[in-house]
């Protein structure tokens, strides 16, 4: 095939009506017809590749969001528990919690990159 990605004839991709009496398209105009369908039939498969790959990456970002949310969710919990027990410690606490989120927030801004 020589680095194409169909063969050179896929036979008669157009509906040829099927009364025998109408005459035939000549062969230069059947086989233009054809190399255009193949075209639209390549383009429709990295067009439904692209939207495939898209959505993947959205979900995973989504995933990903999702799983920080939960854990700073479950930090600030954490926080308050302890805030209770120590409050001179509090300062502490929330630096830590921010330092969380910032570095979520980069890895979620860095997920494009991985992809």
């Amino acid at each position: 095939m020589s680095g194409n990605l169909a063969p050179r004839h896929y036979g008669d991709l157009t509906q040829q009506s099927h009364d025998l009496s109408a005459p035939r398209l000549p062969a230069r105009v059947q086989r233009a017809i054809n190399q255009e369908a193949v075209w639209g039939l390549v383009q429709a498969a990295r067009a439904q590749a692209v939207a495939f790959a898209t959505k993947s990456r959205i979900g995973a970002a989504e995933r990903v969001a999702e799983e920080a949310m939960f854990r700073l969710d479950r930090l600030h919990r954490v926080e308050a528990s302890m805030f209770r027990a120590d409050p001179l410690q509090a300062e502490r606490y929330n630096t830590l919690l921010n330092d969380f989120l910032m570095v979520a927030r980069a890895e979620i801004r860095r997920l494009p990159e991985e992809f």
